[in-house]
């Protein structure tokens, strides 16, 4: 069994790490040999990397990464982001009226954005968006996770062979060279921390993306007063992050005594699982209009990249990918259309994303392409364990 928190306020304080830590060993289950390698959701918690850790070795690690992600350094990253948008639209617009927008923009933006800070060969690019979505998978057997485990540490293994073979202008270089010259992180951490950013930088970015778009698509009155200039797109990006974050929940932080948090005893080492698309929408935080998505609301204040130590080092690389791509998208495409029913989920309690998101999209000045014809006549609770949730 895991605890399930699910309000803004217990979410802050487990994640505030006073009195909550996030490493694996402090799992009273893993101490006692209950959570075996075969175990589901294991390369979500089996880490030794910056999310994973505490104190002076987290303070070690996110001090190394922390360098790239200066507002300085994302901000150099503009005319990257910029031209890679540009292209990706190109090509939209090529596409005949009808595109998978998932594929099309939200999953290429972020993978050219992560790969290209960490070293990553385009022809690689496959290989880390099927690893990824393998990883985040819930409902993967037990054969699939060891499968998925073994690829992950094979390719980042062979990563860091070529990267200190032919070191380059990349992050993935730099972490080597702090490994080798200065010894300051072990093999482990290193390939642990490579995957961490493949995956955090990619995944989350793919959803809040794609999520944005549908949530605008689906207002179009508030779309419409962002097209006017009425509000920033800054107040769109953060709604979003807000009403539909792409991390809907992450494993594990674990108490380091017994203690109470919203009215529930938890003892020393138990499991506490953080639904940040609950405590987003939390009515106590956002008022009773929380589950309402509005641009225009003042308390946009949100947990989609945590909060605390462990806050998401990469949020202004994704806000400003977001900044860049939202307008961009609806200035070249203003007759932007949601193409289908409601989207199909991707089987996973801890990713909030569509599988596709199928869209029109008619170049500005170009003609329409037909309309498909229609289908049909002509807080803080006990939750069970997620590894049986499916």
């Amino acid at each position: 069994m895991a605890w399930a928190v699910t309000r803004h306020a217990e979410a802050q304080e487990v994640m505030s790490g006073r009195r909550f830590v996030k490493n694996y060993r402090n799992w009273r289950a893993w101490q006692d040999g209950e959570v075996g390698a075969d175990w589901p959701l294991i390369g979500m918690v089996h880490l030794d990397n910056m999310l994973h850790s505490d104190g002076e070795t987290h303070a070690r690690i996110r001090g190394l990464i922390a360098r790239a992600f200066t507002p300085r350094r994302v901000e150099e990253l503009r005319p990257d982001i910029e031209g890679l948008v540009t292209g990706l639209l190109d090509d939209l617009g090529r596409a005949g009226g009808r595109a998978d927008l998932k594929s099309a923009l939200a999953v290429p933006l972020p993978m050219g954005v992560i790969c290209k800070l960490f070293g990553i060969p385009d022809s690689d690019r496959p290989t880390i968006g099927r690893l990824v979505g393998s990883v985040f998978s819930t409902v993967a057997t037990p054969e699939e996770v060891l499968d998925t485990q073994a690829r992950v540490n094979a390719y980042f293994t062979d990563l860091v062979r070529r990267r200190r073979e032919t070191p380059g202008d990349d992050l993935t270089s730099a972490l080597i060279q702090a490994r080798d010259e200065g010894d300051r992180l072990s093999d482990r951490e290193l390939l642990d921390t490579l995957w961490l950013f493949m995956a955090a930088g990619f995944e989350t970015t793919v959803g809040v993306l794609a999520n944005a778009v549908r949530a605008l698509l689906t207002h179009p009155e508030q779309l419409a007063m962002l097209r006017r200039g009425e509000l920033p797109w800054s107040a769109a990006v953060e709604e979003a992050l807000r009403w539909d974050t792409s991390v809907a929940a992450l494993p594990f932080r674990y108490p380091t005594e017994d203690l109470e948090l919203g009215g529930r005893t938890l003892r020393k080492g138990d499991p506490v699982l953080i639904f940040f698309a609950s405590a987003n929408r939390d009515p106590l935080q956002h008022g009773p209009e929380a589950h309402v998505f509005d641009i225009t609301r003042e308390q946009r204040r949100n947990v989609a990249f945590g909060h605390g130590p462990h806050f998401c080092l990469g949020a202004p690389l994704a806000r400003l990918e977001l900044g860049i791509a939202l307008p961009a998208l609806f200035e070249r495409f203003p007759d932007l259309a949601l193409d289908g029913g409601e989207p199909v989920p991707t089987p996973s309690i801890f990713t909030n994303l569509p599988l596709e998101l199928p869209v029109r999209c008619t170049p500005s000045g170009a003609p329409a392409p037909p309309r498909p014809r229609a289908s049909g006549d002509d807080a803080v609770t006990p939750a069970a364990h997620p590894a049986g949730d499916g």
